[in-house]
């Protein structure tokens, strides 16, 4: 009778988890998550909603930077008393929250003409870019991935799946940058993949608007000796430098690192939202514990991570794995990263997936539960000050040992000379 049972609740999972059911609950998923969108949009009026609080993510910080770039005002940039009085009188009462933008000057150049709109307008300018950023990465990402889009069903499964995962939809609709981050991963991905070292270094440099997802790539490219792609990389850092040079004054990297210290305090409040190592381990643990206990598991991840990039080719097979765990590693190495940025877990998901698919394996029963639970239960993130840490974390660490094992299981490492 057991073994019937667990017959039967594998071939049930086995039917719901591909097409054409996998279909029909991803094409409902999109249509409900569509309706939520635009009531949302529709219901934006300003900065708070009825019940007073900021309804528009992370905009209001970037919407800030970008008036203080566009009225001149670009020396201020990193003032948060200036931020904060400039949001004040923005949201209005009964606001107490504020956002400051500490992100490096290149956002806020980018989204100036924006910011000369109303705010309602601005924010939805902003939901049609990030938008448009999604879909760049998409049609980037389609010819690398041969397996999902060999027959169109599997495509269509896929594309909706992806488009309607509550986090990486709400960073679409709701004022988050995730978006624009994962258009260039992607564009790094694609361009290291054919071999355009001049084009996967300019994606690099543009990526120093979010440094920390740069940090290990760029690690990484040093380890491999891509001089090229270095070079571009360091032209366009240096060009997005004197850009923030020209609008907020040439020692902006410093006033940048001093707001830097201000938002620390500010963000040390929010801590049980974050998911990489450095502010899952310091909210679960004391200090200094935790700091040491982050830096060895960062240094295990880096070695790691190197360690597989120094032998594996942009030609090898197992090269979408690679690139995977480098995207996911530099997730959990960075010291900064929101909840709502799990929605970057999708590119090294698709790339693991069609590697297994395009070896001809397919995931197991286990194996899509896991991936059935990573896309339903994204809301799990509220329960961070409930049980002592972010569990989005395991979401993280689960992507990270699954490209891993696959890697493990691709062939023995060798390190080149």
């Amino acid at each position: 009778m057991k073994r019937s049972s667990a017959g039967l609740v594998s071939r049930v999972v086995d039917r719901a988890t591909q097409p054409p059911v996998l279909t029909l609950f991803a094409v409902l998923n999109l249509v409900v998550s569509l309706t939520i969108a635009v009531n949302h949009l529709r219901s934006v009026q300003g900065v708070l909603g009825e019940d007073g609080s900021i309804v528009t993510g992370d905009f209001m910080a970037f919407y800030t930077g970008a008036t203080f770039v566009r009225e001149g005002d670009g020396r201020k940039l990193y003032d948060l008393t200036s931020q904060y009085r400039f949001q004040m009188e923005l949201a209005g009462p009964p606001n107490t929250k504020w956002q400051p933008y500490v992100n490096p000057p290149l956002l806020a150049v980018a989204l100036a003409p924006l910011s000369a709109l109303p705010y309602r307008y601005a924010y939805m300018g902003f939901a049609g870019l990030t938008l448009l950023a999604f879909v760049g990465a998409i049609l980037l990402l389609k010819p690398e991935l041969p397996a999902l889009t060999r027959d169109r069903l599997t495509w269509l499964t896929a594309l909706l799946l992806t488009a309607s995962w509550l986090p990486l939809f709400r960073v679409m609709v709701g004022g988050q940058n995730t978006m624009l981050t994962l258009l260039l991963l992607t564009g790094i991905y694609v361009a290291w993949r054919g071999s355009r070292p001049v084009l996967a270094g300019v994606f690099l440099g543009l990526l120093t608007y979010k440094p920390q997802f740069a940090l290990l790539i760029g690690l990484v490219f040093i380890a491999r000796g891509m001089k090229v792609a270095l070079a571009a990389a360091g032209v366009t850092a240096g060009a997005h430098y004197f850009l923030g040079a020209v609008f907020a004054g040439p020692d902006w990297p410093l006033t940048m690192l001093r707001s830097l210290r201000g938002y620390r305090l500010i963000e040390e409040e929010n801590l049980s939202a974050h998911f990489s190592l450095l502010p899952t381990l310091s909210h679960s643990l004391p200090e200094p514990a935790a700091w040491l206990l982050a830096g060895v598991a960062i240094t295990v991840v880096i070695v790691v991570v190197v360690r597989f990039a120094r032998q594996i080719e942009p030609g090898d097979a197992s090269f979408p794995l690679l690139y995977g765990l480098v995207v996911t590693g530099g997730m959990l190495v960075s010291p900064h990263l929101q909840h709502y940025e799990v929605a970057i877990l999708v590119l090294p998901v698709l790339l693991c997936l069609d590697t297994l698919l395009e070896e001809g394996r397919v995931p197991g029963v286990p194996a899509r539960l896991l991936l059935a639970a990573g896309f339903l239960l994204y809301p799990a993130y509220r329960l961070g000050d409930t049980i002592g840490f972010q569990p989005l974390f395991l979401w993280l660490m689960a992507v990270f040992l699954w490209d891993w094992a696959l890697l493990r299981r691709a062939g023995p490492v060798r390190v080149r000379a």
